[in-house]
């Protein structure tokens, strides 16, 4: 066998021994590497802790890296790949580490991009692979419905914080 077709055997055959430990570790890498972009946004993070996170994010990037090119390599179609669902999601998930490294404008909008890692996960989950099979019509208009409604509950919110919107209890009727 040559060593396309046994790295084919573990990135892409999750029946083999060596396919599962490879999809659970990238499971398992891509939960923590979520868990860590989450810890990453406490505002009262030590330096230690902010170059452990950095450090770690390294890591997972090298090795989303690494499992992009070798879906690619052992892709029968590599350019089906790339372009399908999953190869974007690969690549967008690692894109904004590239594109921090090379553009110096701000990029903390690109950290959202991240999170499309959870995405990586319907590739191992049929109830999260499901959720593609569903009407992207009513996705885009639910996920429209939320933008548009984001801002009144911000400004709602926020209202109350600074006390210019009073919340008072009404009163109800006296039982007769």
């Amino acid at each position: 066998m040559n060593m396309r077709k046994r790295l084919w055997a573990i990135v892409e055959d999750n029946t083999t021994r060596k396919g599962r430990i490879f999809d659970y570790s990238i499971q398992a890498l891509i939960m923590l590497s979520l868990v860590a972009f989450a810890v990453d946004t406490l505002p009262d993070l030590s330096p230690a802790a902010r170059s452990f996170l950095y450090y770690f994010e390294v890591f997972c990037v090298v090795v989303f890296t690494l499992e992009y090119v070798l879906r690619i390599y052992v892709a029968e179609n590599p350019l089906r790949y790339m372009f399908s669902f999953y190869g974007i999601i690969d690549l967008l998930a690692i894109l904004p580490f590239y594109l921090s490294l090379y553009l110096s404008f701000d990029l903390r909008f690109l950290r959202v991009v991240r999170m499309l890692r959870l995405l990586k996960l319907t590739r191992y989950s049929p109830a999260l692979g499901a959720l593609l099979d569903c009407d992207l019509h009513k996705v885009a208009s639910r996920a429209a419905a939320v933008a548009m409604t984001r801002p009144t509950v911000q400004q709602s919110s926020d209202a109350l914080i600074d006390g210019s919107l009073a919340v008072t209890p009404v009163p109800s009727e006296a039982p007769a």
